[in-house]
């Protein structure tokens, strides 16, 4: 059964150019936002809610739909609807910009040296030609996450594609900091909306657990979708991607299939039939090769970290940035793993913290400065969990999407079936414990894990305590991500460019979910590349996606 979501239609006033753009003379941008329903499901008709909940596509056990019926069935019975009339309905469908039930995400289109695509003449005007011409090509880039968002002055690759005629469009993800404040359009420091921010800090658990869905991976495609409709009408763009961005781009090809001229995964195949504990259970073998890796370059850094764990399970030592320096946090540095060019820097980390503590200096010593200097250049520009607290409650969400299965915190269960991570379930007494009964206890540092600690570890994660609790523990998710039928039944061409060597999405389960889609024209898995592909070793990646070339 195919199914054609009823997106809201925008008009001119929901779209506002924003100031900025024109960053560097080798290429040109706009800046524009637009206001967004903040819960689709509201702006939907009765019958929409109804008939998705009937529908199972398969009708014999799929699993892809049919938790709706228990998760949906509460709320949209026909209680649900007994106050409302159709006029009702159709004045909150049409309404929806002029209530404070709204979002506003930003977008920055490239263009390159060319005439601006996009002025408020235009937009005012809903003269959208330029973007239409059949002529021109148009891809929209998802970047990585959760809780990220994405501007061309950092994704210098996308050069390529503007030098080869592409219009390139970046969008900022609901949720993301850089969004904007609904009542200014201006940049404001918060999630998006300070009732949101205010109810997940607060007692309100209920209410807070609810709105975190406004945040989901299917109202993050619709966004993109809604916009699309809006400038390009029916022409169809090439879809690009990138490690969380693959979630995006996978909930777009099962439901806006008919907008998709091509889709382009890089390191971004993420696996949508396996749990968060079954992806990490596979991620923990790489991060432990990777931890070879490190310790067989740097060979005295082992001791030096059991040392260093030791010491800050012993005693109470303040981070630079924010909370404490614990063993657990420090162990997380090992996300930095994933990039090999990292590796120094981890190393730099280990060596002035074990000089520091060597020295027997306090805190404020130039050698402990130096050290936290160190420290806080890995973890800061690696988990910035002060900047985007979505990060970790939103990471495991992109997996149990096919059934009613829980996150129930898949890394720190998975974690439990390795020797090397045995301290991810252990207090700072235990792990002192630990490392005096045994001196040759094994011990790894771990990669982009989510534990339980974060939120006692960070105070910006605090407040988010007992939400990540019960979105981990609690969680069915009220709609479907992927439709992993619809994605084996439609024919959008499709290029896929795996790393083999990538610590943060599975190699393994990346290959198997290649059988999801049906007309993978290109394929190339590399023996050389990281996570970052993208990023790090561009123009092997961007050859291959635009002229199919390999080395």
């Amino acid at each position: 059964m195919a199914y054609r979501e009823k997106l809201p239609a925008l008009n001119a006033a929901n779209i506002r150019i924003q100031k900025g753009g024109n960053e560097d003379n080798k290429f040109n941008t706009v800046n524009f936002t637009v206001q967004l329903p903040f819960n689709y499901r509201e702006i939907f008709d009765q019958e929409y809610w109804r008939d998705l909940k009937r529908f199972d596509n398969g009708e014999k056990g799929n699993g892809t739909y049919l938790h709706l019926q228990g998760q949906l069935e509460e709320r949209l019975d026909d209680n649900y609807w007994k106050n409302e009339t159709s006029e009702n309905m159709e004045t909150r469908r049409n309404s929806w910009q002029g209530n404070n039930n709204q979002v506003v995400v930003g977008f920055t289109l490239a263009y390159g040296n060319r005439r601006n695509p996009l002025t408020k003449e235009m937009v005012a005007q809903n003269n959208f030609s330029a973007l239409r011409d059949p002529n021109q090509k148009i891809m929209v880039y998802n970047c990585g996450g959760p809780g990220t968002g994405t501007h061309p002055i950092n994704q210098g690759w996308f050069q390529n594609f503007v030098e080869n005629g592409y219009y390139v469009l970046f969008p900022n993800y609901r949720g993301c900091p850089c969004n904007l404040d609904i009542e200014s359009w201006e940049p404001k420091p918060t999630i998006f909306n300070e009732d949101v921010w205010n109810s997940w800090k607060s007692s309100r658990r209920e209410q807070a657990s609810g709105q975190i869905f406004n945040l989901s991976i299917r109202n993050i495609a619709r966004d993109i979708e809604t916009v699309r409709r809006h400038l390009l009408g029916e022409k169809k763009w090439t879809v690009q991607c990138q490690s969380f961005g693959g979630s995006i781009s996978m909930c777009l090809q099962s439901f806006y299939a008919e907008g998709i001229e091509e889709v382009q995964y890089c390191a971004a195949m993420i696996p949508i039939n396996r749990s968060a504990y079954e992806v990490n259970m596979e991620l923990f073998k790489v991060v432990i090769a990777r931890n070879e890796q490190f310790f067989n370059k740097y060979t005295n850094d082992k001791k030096k970290t059991k040392e260093i764990v030791d010491y800050f399970a012993k005693y109470d030592l303040k981070a630079p940035s924010e909370g404490k320096l614990t063993p657990k946090r420090f162990l997380c540095l090992g996300r930095a793993l994933g990039n090999t060019t990292k590796f120094e820097a981890l190393h730099n980390v280990i060596e002035s913290m074990h000089s520091a503590i060597q020295t027997g200096s306090s805190q404020s010593s130039p050698e402990w400065k130096e050290a936290l200097k160190q420290y806080e250049k890995l973890d800061e520009k690696g988990w910035k969990n002060g900047k985007r607290p979505l990060y970790p409650l939103l990471t495991e969400l992109q997996y149990p999407t096919l059934s009613p299965q829980k996150p129930d915190w898949g890394a720190e269960r998975a974690a439990a079936n390795y020797k090397e991570f045995w301290w991810v379930s252990k207090t700072n007494r235990e792990i002192i414990e630990e490392l005096q009964k045994d001196k040759n206890k094994p011990l790894a540092f771990s990669g982009e894990m989510v534990y339980k600690s974060f939120y006692e570890d960070y105070p910006s994660l605090q407040p988010f305590k007992q939400l990540a609790a019960d979105l981990e523990e609690k969680l069915v998710l009220p709609e479907p991500t992927y439709d992993v039928k619809a994605l084996k039944r439609n024919q959008i061409p499709t290029k896929v460019y795996i790393p083999t060597k990538d610590m943060h999405v599975s190699f393994k389960y990346s290959k198997e979910n290649l059988t999801s889609f049906r007309t993978i024209i290109q394929r190339l898995e590399d023996d050389e590349a990281e996570h970052g592909a993208i990023r790090h070793t561009p123009k092997k990646a961007l050859d291959y996606f635009m002229f199919g070339l390999r080395e």
